[in-house]
């Protein structure tokens, strides 16, 4: 006897969550998936692919086997990446984005913008 499918009520809001719930779940095709989320065969197979990957992380956080070294490395890895912004977009999703325009005032020389 097969497992009860425990999204049945669920209605994703992101393509990916949806793709992996009507592949692992529902035994979607890769063709039905294509038609399903208006993306070829080959993107049905990436986006699971991907979702599947996210949702190990997500596992092995739970179960305990990643250490805080993989989060430090993560946050290390965006740092690096926003600071690659240029200085006008840092400046936009401070401000305009996050609200934070007291703290540019403020600390706008520390913060490169």
């Amino acid at each position: 006897m097969e497992n009860e499918n425990p999204f049945a009520g669920f209605n994703p809001q992101l393509k990916q969550t949806g793709v992996f719930i009507d592949r692992s779940f529902n035994k979607a095709s890769y063709d039905d998936l294509a038609v399903k989320y208006d993306v070829t065969p080959h993107a049905a197979i990436k986006i699971y692919y991907t979702a599947t990957r996210r949702l190990f992380e997500v596992l092995e956080a739970m179960d305990g086997k990643r250490d805080m070294r993989n989060l430090d490395h993560r946050k290390k890895r965006v740092e690096e990446r926003s600071r690659s912004l240029p200085k006008g977009q840092r400046w936009f999703l401070l401000n305009k984005l996050f609200g934070l325009s007291a703290l540019i005032r403020k600390y706008g020389n520390v913060l490169s913008v």
